[in-house]
């Protein structure tokens, strides 16, 4: 089943549910671009174990967590960077400054590097150029343009945009729909299943503008699924 969402499903933010959905996300990237770039290319899921703390219990615990690499084939040479980013890339501490150290290299080697930053919460990636009011940011940095950027904005409203994923001279750029992989995730997942949209957004606080918005949309999506209790959103914007 659909999301009640257009776009990015705020829900999916909750830490029990977003591990899952960043591996998933970068399997269906994987895929879609491998079906584009074959055979002069191919696109691999990169498996990395990072480690977060559980601040209530004070407990450190791992986690596995995926980017996209698209590599030439026969070489294996590097050509662009996806980095999905997750909660402990966009928290201050130890992991944050390890992804920037990270970002940093790309940054100054012959490696196209695109950001999918699908969190509300947390710091964003630095860049010269203050990014524009929005939940949802897609950055990209082709080497050739550096230190210019494409960035792409969402609204919590609006789908997600589909973006060229850049390869090397002269192949041409191929098209990655993000909403599409969003969407394709959420239904292969069970997430309509897992997620009780009665509980409140996780934070941060939603806008008393966004809040009503939400509500609309959970209102209709109840009606259409199963009846339940009226959703709490947290914000108290009356």
């Amino acid at each position: 089943m659909p999301s009640p969402f257009p776009g990015m499903d705020p829900y999916i933010e909750a830490s029990r549910i977003w591990s899952d959905f960043h591996a998933d996300l970068a399997t269906e990237i994987r895929a879609s671009l491998n079906a584009q770039i074959q055979p002069s290319y191919y696109a691999t899921a990169v498996t990395y174990v990072t480690y977060d703390v559980i601040e209530v219990a004070h407990l450190e615990v791992s986690l596995r967590l995926a980017n996209v690499e698209v590599r030439e084939a026969g070489t294996d040479m590097l050509v662009t960077a996806i980095e999905i980013l997750s909660p402990v890339n966009k928290r201050s501490g130890p992991e944050r400054q390890r992804y920037l150290r990270k970002r940093q290299e790309l940054l100054r080697s012959e490696v196209h590097l695109m950001e999918i930053d699908l969190l509300r919460t947390g710091e964003r990636s630095p860049l010269e150029t203050p990014l524009p009011p929005a939940p949802y940011y897609i950055m990209l940095s082709r080497t050739e343009q550096r230190p210019d950027v494409d960035v792409w904005s969402s609204q919590l409203d609006e789908r997600l945009p589909v973006v060229p994923v850049p390869l090397t001279v002269p192949d041409p750029d191929v098209p990655l729909d993000v909403g599409a992989m969003v969407s394709a995730v959420y239904e292969r997942g069970a997430y309509a299943t897992r997620i009780d949209y009665r509980l409140p957004v996780p934070p941060p606080n939603l806008s008393c503008e966004q809040a009503a918005w939400v509500r609309q949309r959970l209102a209709a999506y109840r009606g259409g699924r199963r009846a339940g209790g009226k959703s709490r959103l947290g914000e108290d914007c009356l």
